[in-house]
């Protein structure tokens, strides 16, 4: 691996999922999945799912593909670094870790009301829309 180079064990409780070499792991909701996580190769899912999705940035000899986790999921994140890496939510506060450290991340009971002035389907129409604009 080269020198800034990081990886971590992560886990969603109890058990291992992977140990990434990525240069950064998205976890997003639903609600985040359609920016960032979609744009570094994550899936796109509805605003009603409730679950977590995990994303590689650049995985490197490491679990290359996204999960999606179950409702309530809770993901643990162990740095394993030999400088430091960043924790960073919605490109606030950067917070530095070193090796060792432990992240936890599990959706909130809470869900974004969001006010909506289309039909039930406008979340795909508007992603398939947005979608051919891109083409």
């Amino acid at each position: 691996m080269g020198e800034h180079d990081a990886s971590g064990d992560c886990t969603t409780a109890p058990v291992h999922l992977a140990t990434y070499a990525c240069d950064g792991l998205i976890i997003a909701t639903p609600t985040g999945s359609t920016a960032y996580a979609l744009a570094a190769g994550g899936p796109i899912l509805p605003p009603t799912l409730k679950s977590i999705v995990l994303v590689p940035i650049a995985p490197h000899l490491s679990l290359d593909k996204p999960v999606v986790l179950s409702q309530g999921a809770l993901v643990e994140m162990i740095v394993k670094t030999d400088h430091q890496a960043i924790l960073t939510a919605d490109g606030q506060n950067e917070i530095t870790l070193k090796d060792g450290d432990c992240v936890r991340v599990q959706a909130g009971p809470h869900i974004a009301r969001m006010a909506r002035l289309q039909p039930q389907t406008y979340f795909y129409q508007t992603l398939m829309a947005r979608m051919r604009r891109a083409e």
